[in-house]
């Protein structure tokens, strides 16, 4: 790709970004699920504008892009965070996450080991995992824009965030019990307790250490550079020294900043102590929309279409995705009727599990750690190619199914808020019928 036709390109994603933007404030359709349709159009298996060469370079750079992605992204949802919204439900979130992810993960094992014949039950468990978390990149965007209650949009932000960590210390885990043949879930279970623990600690001490010194910096240009700067550090000490989650500490980091007065009210500071400029969050809001429409574009180029005409790997995807439908919907109804959530809400809470960024990075995370090892030759010829040729592709499908089905469910959700909102407050008020 020449340098004229790459600067068209990008200008031309731009656009197309903030067309499909205006298009869901007008039609309630998402779009991230057109972001992915024109990626896939412009992938190499459609009219081919991205070619081998481009496709290249994007497998070089795509973990750099991605994580970069993810870190600006729950930035921004951090920023939108309201403290006091998140601490009041912040046990139903874990409680709601686990019971998803446990569910989930223990019917999917079941329905890989029998019905998908992979014959292995750690291989089944670890399917489950890699794609038992739905994906705070894919769900921010979406929900940041949905009429939905605060409790709901907090409950999804929450879930999303926590199993983008879970997924990714589970399955790591999961594989190390494999290798060393210990099964110490003592071990598992400290490692992901200390990976939260460490990352928000950390966190928000860089969260109240910038508060304070974007005072120093009042009045002076480039405060927002300087913040992302603060960002990336931030990602790099926890992720690499700390061997935590950079994402937990990304959204912890916005989340303090979002929320300046209140942490100066609770550590009883003047307002005037902790700064923190509207412009910051308004430049963040533009960053984040550019990363998150390339990152949607880039998903649909990397999408390797031919999957769709290979009957196996659908009949695997589909079931997989099956599986997600049956184990998430009793679980969300059932929080929806004890949170007292209006249909709408309890809904969004069902429909919202869209699968993407860690499900992607770990697509090949088995094949790479276990090939080799013992564990690879006690498994079927018919598991080993699972694991080497068709697991991506079934991951990917799976990612571009959970999206359009959330983008499904927001649009109807979406449609269907106004009669219901007005129904329930006629109901509040005791008024039904009257003119408003």
């Amino acid at each position: 790709m020449q340098v004229l036709e790459a600067f068209t390109a990008i200008g031309a994603i731009i656009i197309f970004g903030f067309l499909s933007s205006l298009l869901f404030k007008k039609t309630k359709v998402p779009d991230i699920i057109l972001l992915i349709l024109l990626g896939v159009l412009v992938g190499p298996h459609v009219l081919g504008i991205v070619t081998p060469d481009v496709m290249h370079a994007i497998e070089i750079f795509s973990p750099l892009f991605m994580a970069v992605a993810l870190v600006i992204i729950l930035f921004d949802g951090g920023l939108n965070l309201n403290y006091q919204n998140v601490m009041d439900n912040l046990g139903k979130a874990i409680l709601f996450t686990t019971l998803n992810f446990v569910s989930f993960v223990s019917l999917a094992a079941v329905v890989a080991y029998y019905f998908l014949s992979i014959g292995d039950w750690g291989i089944s468990i670890l399917l489950g995992v890699i794609i038992g978390g739905t994906s705070g990149a894919v769900v921010l965007p979406i929900v940041s824009k949905m009429s939905i209650g605060d409790e709901a949009k907090n409950l999804l932000i929450l879930e999303s965030v926590i199993t983008d960590v879970l997924v990714i210390v589970t399955a790591v885990s999961l594989v190390h019990i494999m290798l060393t043949s210990t099964a110490d879930i003592t071990l598992a279970t400290s490692s992901l307790a200390s990976n939260f623990l460490v990352a928000m600690v950390i966190g928000f001490l860089f969260g109240i250490f910038w508060l304070k010194s974007l005072k120093l910096l009042k009045g002076k240009p480039f405060s927002f550079m300087i913040t992302l700067a603060t960002l990336f550090i931030l990602y790099a000490l926890v992720e690499g020294a700390m061997h935590s989650s950079g994402a937990i500490a990304a959204l912890i980091f916005g989340l303090v900043l979002g929320n300046k007065d209140e942490f100066a009210r609770i550590f009883k500071k003047s307002p005037d102590d902790f700064v923190f400029d509207e412009h910051i969050k308004q430049f963040h809001s533009e960053l984040s929309f550019l990363i998150k429409t390339f990152f949607f574009v880039y998903l649909g180029v990397i999408f390797d279409l031919t999957a769709l005409f290979s009957l196996p790997i659908m009949i695997v995807s589909l079931t997989l995705f099956a599986v997600i439908v049956l184990a998430r919907f009793p679980i969300a109804k059932a929080v929806g009727h004890f949170s007292h959530m209006n249909s709408q809400d309890t809904e969004a809470i069902f429909v919202m599990f869209p699968r993407g960024l860690s499900a992607a990075v770990l697509a090949t995370y088995p094949y790479l750690m276990l090939r080799n090892t013992e564990v690879w030759n006690r498994l079927t010829p018919h598991t080993q190619n699972f694991l080497q040729n068709d697991i991506v592709n079934v991951v990917f499908v799976v990612i571009i199914l959970t999206a359009l089905a959330a983008s499904i469910g927001t649009i109807i959700i979406e449609r269907s808020l106004p009669s219901e909102r007005k129904e329930e407050k006629d109901r509040k008020s005791g008024s039904a019928g009257m003119p408003r």
